[in-house]
């Protein structure tokens, strides 16, 4: 099963304080998806910056005009159609941008599924949480 969750640069990226609420709430959805696919090891969760799009809360961000371009709204669609293909595994738990280059990212597939590149998490952290094999206790989330 593959999840797509639309998220937000607001997660990774300070934005004015007034975004401060924003910005927590798509960082923890991230978080909360990343727990929901630990415990369900089939399914493959994407988090998804769906692009530079015109909207009202862009503009109130500084708009595109700050941001020095915008993207086609149909851009998403086709990143998220193929990112449920199995061609796109090696991005699972990942922090992806629908205007990336799908061609650059599968040229970095190794790099990308064996390390912590283009997760959600402490950067400089001494240890690399990417490479870690941890598995639930028996029964740890029946409850939930």
């Amino acid at each position: 099963m593959a999840v797509v969750e639309i998220n937000s640069s607001a997660a990774h990226v300070n934005f004015s304080p007034g975004f401060s609420a924003y910005s927590v709430g798509k960082l923890a959805v991230c978080r909360l998806w990343d727990s929901l696919a630990f415990a369900n090891p089939e399914m493959s969760v994407f988090h998804l910056q769906p692009g530079i799009v015109d909207t009202a809360m862009n503009r109130e961000a500084g708009g595109i005009d700050a941001i020095g371009f915008s993207d086609d709204v149909s851009l998403p669609a086709s990143f998220i159609v193929w990112l449920a293909s199995p061609e796109a595994r090696f991005l699972r738990g990942k922090f992806l941008w629908a205007n990336w280059d799908v061609n650059e990212l599968k040229n970095q597939a190794q790099k990308i599924e064996e390390t912590a590149y283009l997760s959600v998490g402490l950067v400089g952290w001494p240890f690399d949480g990417g490479n870690w094999k941890l598995e639930t206790a028996e029964g740890a989330w029946d409850n939930l």
